[in-house]
């Protein structure tokens, strides 16, 4: 019996339109699902022709039901903890080879004789190497992957994530590197004014770290679960438009039931987006809390220890690396 095939019996999720399921199971079902509809008259196209007696009758006579099981489609995962170096300076080389083949490109060859497909070519080569990579391993993937897999993942991986590496990525560490920069050169600057900063300057800085460390961990779990939380709404439109997904829920009169599964679905992600703009918000108000306090060292140490000139450039860092 099919029941007894499938991993979790009709609790077992046979992904999008079907792929897992035979044509005998998805027949089978559809007369399941007529069955538990309850309707006075249920007209069929023969559902149970191509199965032996035995399997016919137990469709006919039996409906049986589980309550709970395992899934064939396996459930998104997310890794913990920080981003490894290494993809980070995958991600910096692939940067400069980029750069550095597009100027070779642009002093060995005149491009107003280049024509224009070669040019949109080039373009397309220069923005799309990630994309490319990422479609060449889907392409080459196993089957079992697009089995286990749901289009809404993938889809989640080649939009929301990609546009991140693309458009956010480069910008976010450009400016880290020029507010850690910013930040080490002020600090020089008010220690060589004011020695006596030092005492408050360092303590704070190790404070600083720490904090950061602790909120960097949280918001990377966050971001990712607000990530992973796109793809089932993704999957679940995908079902909802293409095939038979409409014509099924309204035959069945399921209309209210995948409207509270998708709004249950959007509640989550919302939920796990609303932790991350608020651990955001935190860090900010900490980096507004820590740039007072510095400030403010700077004023009362500046006030009793230093003279006009130095006051004036200790105050005027300090102001600079708070704005």
């Amino acid at each position: 019996p099919d029941f007894q095939i499938l991993p979790a019996g009709d609790q077992t999720a046979i992904g999008e339109k079907g792929v897992n399921l035979s044509g005998g199971q998805k027949a089978r079902i559809q007369l399941a699902r007529a069955v538990y509809s309850d309707k006075d008259i249920y007209i069929l196209d023969d559902p149970l022709s191509a199965v032996d007696a035995h399997v016919g009758r137990k469709g006919t006579n039996d409906i049986s039901a589980t309550q709970a099981g395992k899934q064939i489609l396996t459930e998104e995962e997310f890794e913990t903890g920080a981003v490894p170096w290494s993809q980070y300076m995958q991600f910096f080389l692939t940067l400069v080879a980029l750069n550095w083949w597009l100027g070779i490109i642009g002093s060995e060859y005149n491009f107003s004789k280049i024509s224009y497909h070669w040019k949109i070519w080039i373009y397309i080569m220069a923005y799309g190497v990630i994309l490319i990579l990422m479609i060449t391993h889907s392409i080459f993937a196993p089957n079992s992957f697009f089995d286990t897999t749901p289009l809404g993942r993938i889809l989640n991986r080649l939009t929301g994530d990609l546009t991140m590496v693309d458009q956010m990525l480069y910008t976010l560490l450009a400016q880290v590197i020029w507010i850690c920069i910013g930040f080490i050169g002020q600090i020089v600057i008010i220690s060589i004014n004011t020695p006596i900063f030092l005492a408050i300057g360092i303590p704070a800085v190790l404070t600083y770290y720490i904090v950061n460390k602790l909120y960097s961990r949280a918001s990377r779990n966050f971001q990712r679960m607000e990530s992973i939380s796109r793809s089932p709404i993704i999957s679940l439109y995908g079902e909802t438009v293409n095939g038979a997904g409409l014509s099924t829920i309204r035959a069945f009169k399921l209309e209210d039931v995948w409207r509270q599964k998708f709004y249950n679905l959007v509640d989550l992600w919302a939920v796990r987006f609303v932790l991350f703009a608020q651990g955001k918000m935190w860090g900010t108000l900490y980096g507004s809390i820590a740039s007072a306090v510095l400030m403010g060292s700077v004023v009362i140490l500046g006030w009793f220890f230093m003279d006009s000139a130095a006051f004036s450039v200790s105050v005027m860092a300090a102001f600079t690396f708070a704005v």
